[in-house]
């Protein structure tokens, strides 16, 4: 059995792949599957909690399945051209050129690949618009802090419009966009698969998103594109009412509105004095503008004077921290930024909108 694949071809395949491989070196799991069936190559990799699939067209005489050792694949980075390969007998035999390389391979028994044949489909999506949704992954915990559902991102499809909410209970990032499809879904997604999305999902292409449900309950979540499928299990759990920490709608709420840019610049002058994890900002909001102050641990001041568009507001002095307005304005799609707030120890609210009417909702509490 041969076949012949572009260099960078199966290097890309194999680079969006890599983040589903187990970090157990003894597991069958920290092996690629391989297969070639119809003249298209499949790359296969998958963990405890999520499976990754890309596949191209290639040039093959026959069809074959087999595992392969990452270190397969490392001898190929350094190559370019196109690559035949030639198996023989468990023998994969890979020549460029005058190069010519042997590698064993094993059989895939054991190595259990979820189909989604029988997922239902829950809507089908611009990857554009699934890209930006996936950024609010930002605000999730990290795997070892608080309880499961902090550590994903939720999945929401109701009145025909799509949410993608994170949350680590000092922040929480809320971003949606208005869709055709009148359904129902909710499940909170495994932070790791929206990361593995976020990395390999190309623009321009299209998203079918599509569940398996046990009873009342989704226990996995597929997302298909043009060239790649990453299922994934779900995480049990009720998430947070985030709708009920907004402040838009609230009474007595201040507001002003900041240009994007320009604050994202004051902001990374400033903080350039602060090796502080909580990077604490001062907003000392005047009449027409704001003084951002940021003090260091030996006394010392930085400080940056920017204005605002003000909609309905008092003087107030907020404490905030910087990095993760920071974090909010490098993954948003807008010129402006609107701050909500009431008083100075309750919690602020950033809110944006993008020209493709994508909605950035940012909720944050003050550093005391």
């Amino acid at each position: 059995m041969q076949f012949s694949i572009d260099a960078n071809t199966i290097k890309k395949l194999v680079s969006n792949v890599s983040g589903g491989l187990s970090k157990d070196k003894n597991s069958i799991l920290s092996n690629y599957m391989v297969s070639i069936k119809d003249n298209t190559i499949s790359i296969t990799s998958l963990n405890e909690v999520v499976q990754i699939n890309t596949f191209s067209p290639i040039e093959s005489e026959g069809d074959c399945e087999f595992l392969a050792k990452p270190d397969l694949f490392d001898r190929l980075k350094v190559l370019s051209g196109d690559i035949i390969f030639k198996l023989e007998d468990n023998i994969l035999t890979i020549k460029n050129g005058s190069y010519k390389t042997t590698t064993k391979i094993f059989q895939s028994e054991g190595y259990s690949v979820e189909s989604i044949e029988d997922y239902k489909i829950a809507g089908v999506f611009d990857s554009n618009d699934i890209l930006e949704l996936l950024k609010a992954n930002i605000a999730s915990s990290k795997e070892e802090q608080q309880t499961r559902e902090f550590n994903g991102v939720l999945i929401e499809i109701e009145q025909k419009k799509a949410n993608f909410v994170a949350t680590n209970r000092s922040r929480l990032f809320w971003i949606s966009k208005p869709i055709d499809n009148d359904i129902s879904f909710y499940c909170i997604a495994e932070k790791d698969s929206v990361l593995q999305l976020s990395r390999i999902l190309k623009a321009n292409d299209r998203v079918t998103l599509l569940y398996k449900i046990d009873g009342e309950n989704i226990t996995k979540i597929a997302f298909q594109s043009s060239n790649c499928t990453i299922v994934s299990k779900t995480i049990n759990g009720k998430f947070p009412q985030y709708q009920a920490v907004t402040l838009e709608e609230a009474q007595n709420v201040q507001c002003i509105a900041f240009d994007k840019e320009s604050l994202k610049t004051a902001l990374q002058k400033v903080l350039t004095l602060s090796n502080d994890e909580l990077a604490v900002v001062e907003f000392n909001i005047q009449e027409n503008n704001a003084q951002l102050n940021v003090t260091n641990k030996e006394g010392e001041i930085a400080s940056d004077i920017i204005d605002f568009i003000s909609y309905n507001h008092t003087p107030i002095i907020l404490t905030i921290n910087g990095r993760y307005v920071i974090d909010f304005l490098n993954n948003i799609q807008s010129n402006s930024v609107y701050f909500y707030y009431k008083e100075a120890i309750k919690p602020i609210e950033l809110k944006a909108t993008s020209e493709h009417n994508v909605c950035y909702i940012y909720v944050m509490t003050p550093v005391r």
